[in-house]
Order: structure tokens, then C-alpha cells, then sequence
């Protein structure tokens, strides 16, 4: 019965004409996720679903892995979909956090059954190197819709504006409202390569070739490592020479994500504010992130102040490229012209 369940919510939702093949997808891809559903145990304190069970080092829960995975399985089972978001927001950081208060609000990486464990024979992989990309308020906005859950999104609001200012506090070097990837202050982040490889995996792309460190051309330096201060000049975390399209692109709908929940939780102050960033965001994406000549979005080199800025046309037409389109970011001609490049 309950499987049935599933199956019957999940084509419930569908519009128009379903066919065998698509049915078929759908079926797999329920199979898939809950057999990769894990209870709570060990130092994960609610249930979700790993990516895989085929590698030891991937029965763990990834940031945005489980946003997505959030988002899908909302479509048959809300309270999974609650539980997949809740089990990476048990470790946000906050101000009383022993090693890096400095992170307060962040999301890390990933979280596995044993907190101390090191990456070795018994599958520890837990890592507060780096985040994942901003999607957790497009997760916790899907599971809302399928299941009204005004409760949950009382609960997760206050924690998402937490994470998402996160983001301009540490990730943003020169303070324009555009953030970069790149990586905690962590034992482990010690050095160029170190930093390079947390702000490659918390892109979620981790061999992705514009970060390749020595850049492509002869007028691209290449990859540098500015670190973020505080007030007092204390360092709260590294970024690379890099504001990244995607990033921006996620943010930006994250605004419009938080604005609604605002709109729903009558928070009318944060509506006009979200709105407001949200404008900006579009119109710096669409401006400085769009090359006309190739058609396509691409990653923006800064210097450490923020007074010189280059598109990264020379290092390749990417993945991050048509992240724009799918936020909503992107103006309907330029859209078109990426669909045209793709």
C-alpha cells in the first residue's frame, strides 16, 4: 500500500498525457532514492538518502545532494523531504561553534555516521573544509508547496537567511554583493592547492577546468587566493579570484525563494529587501557575466579590491554556463542565445 502510494501521488502531480517510458523513469528513480534512504544513527540525527550505496565513501549526506534529493522525494514523501533538509541543518554552524564561530550560519560539506572519523577504511568522509551551492532555500520552497507545511517553513526560515547571509560575510572579498567560492579557515585548508580543491568541491564541480590554477592565456593569471577578514582583521575564510556565474545564479534565486517565504510568513520588511537584492543581482549577471559575442554566461577574474574585472571567455564554454536560465536570471534574449551556443 504504501509503495503504491508513492507511485500513485507521484503521477497524481504530473500534467498532461504520462507515458510508459516516462512512468518508467519515474519508478526508477522512486527505487532508487529510497533505496538509498538511511535512518537516523550514529551522528546523523535524521533520516535522508545517501548518493550511493556502491562506495563506502559515499553512504554519508551531501548539502546540495540533499536539497535535491529533498525536492523529488516531496513529490511522494513530505516528511522524508523534511527530514533529508533537517539532517545537514543540525550541524549549521553558529556563534558558539568551538572551531570556527567565524562560520556562523554556514552549511558543511558533508556529514557521515562517525563525526571523528578520518577518511579511511571505515568510510568517515565528513567535511567542514567548505559548503555546498545555495540551494537549500529552492529545497526547503519545493518540499513547502507539496506538503503546506506552515510549521516547517517557520521552522527552516530564520536558519536559511542565516546560511544565505553567511555567504556575503565570508565569501564576498570586495564586498560588492557577489560572492566566490571558497573555503573555510580549516586545518586542512592550508595551502594554494588545499584551497583551490575546497573552493572546486564547494562549486559541487570538482574537476571543473576553470578552476585549473594556472588559468588559460596569456593575459589570464590564474587562479589566487584572497583570504576574508573581519572587522578586526581576522581571517573567517578564503576565497578564489573568481565570481562564479552558477553561485551568483543560485543566490539570486535563493532571494527569490526567501522572498516568498517572507511573503507567506508576513515578514513584508524582508520581501522589499530580497526583491531588491534579487535586481541587482540580475542586472550584474546580465551585464557582466554575458559575453555577446559567444553567447554564453561565464566566471568574472577580480583582483583582490574589486577594481579589475575580467570575463573568463578564454577558459571555455562550461556547465556553470546555463545555471542563469535555469534560475531565472537570464534576459530572454540572452537565454536564447545559450540555448543556441548549448
Amino acid at each position: 500500500t504504501r509503495w503504491q502510494g508513492y507511485l500513485d501521488k507521484t503521477f497524481a502531480n504530473v500534467k498532461g498525457k504520462v507515458d510508459e517510458s516516462y512512468k518508467n523513469a519515474a519508478v526508477k528513480s522512486i527505487e532508487t532514492l529510497t533505496t538509498n534512504w538511511r535512518s537516523a544513527a550514529g551522528d546523523i540525527l535524521h533520516d535522508g538518502v545517501v548518493p550511493s550505496m556502491s562506495y563506502k565513501w559515499f553512504i554519508g549526506m551531501w548539502a546540495w545532494d540533499s536539497w535535491k534529493q529533498a525536492v523529488a522525494t516531496a513529490e511522494f514523501d513530505g516528511e522524508l523531504a523534511k527530514n533529508n533538509i533537517r539532517a545537514l541543518f543540525d550541524y549549521q554552524i553558529t556563534e558558539e561553534d568551538e572551531l570556527r564561530p567565524q562560520d556562523a550560519g554556514a552549511i558543511i560539506d558533508a556529514i557521515f555516521y562517525n563525526k571523528d572519523a578520518a577518511r579511511g577504511d571505515d568510510g568517515g568522509n565528513w567535511n567542514e573544509r567548505n559548503s555546498k551551492p545555495a540551494l537549500a532555500a529552492w529545497a526547503v520552497w519545493n518540499v513547502y508547496e507539496a506538503t503546506k507545511d506552515e510549521a516547517f517553513l517557520q521552522e527552516m526560515y530564520p536558519k536559511l537567511v542565516a546560511y544565505h547571509d553567511w555567504w556575503y560575510t565570508n565569501r564576498d572579498h570586495d564586498k560588492n554583493g557577489i560572492a566566490e567560492y571558497g573555503g573555510m579557515v580549516h586545518e586542512f585548508n592550508n595551502s594554494k592547492e588545499e584551497i583551490i580543491l575546497a573552493a572546486a568541491w564547494e562549486s559541487g564541480m570538482d574537476n571543473a577546468t576553470r578552476f585549473d590554477r594556472e588559468g588559460n592565456g596569456a593575459d589570464d593569471k590564474g587562479i589566487e587566493i584572497y583570504t576574508v577578514r573581519n572587522d578586526q582583521h581576522a581571517p573567517i575564510g578564503y576565497v578564489i579570484n573568481q565570481e562564479s556565474v552558477d553561485l551568483n545564479a543560485y543566490l539570486y534565486a535563493e532571494k527569490g525563494f526567501l522572498k516568498s517565504m517572507a511573503e507567506e510568513l508576513g515578514y513584508q520588511n524582508d520581501v522589499v529587501k530580497y526583491t531588491q537584492e534579487a535586481q541587482y543581482i540580475q542586472e550584474y549577471i546580465n551585464d557582466r557575466m554575458y559575453d555577446e559575442e559567444t553567447g554564453f554566461y561565464y566566471d568574472v577574474q577580480t583582483n583582490e579590491d574589486g577594481s579589475e574585472k575580467k570575463l573568463l571567455v578564454n577558459r571555455g564554454k562550461g556547465t556553470e554556463g546555463w545555471i542563469p536560465l535555469w534560475a531565472k536570471a537570464a534576459t530572454k534574449d540572452k537565454a536564447a542565445r545559450v540555448v543556441e551556443s548549448m
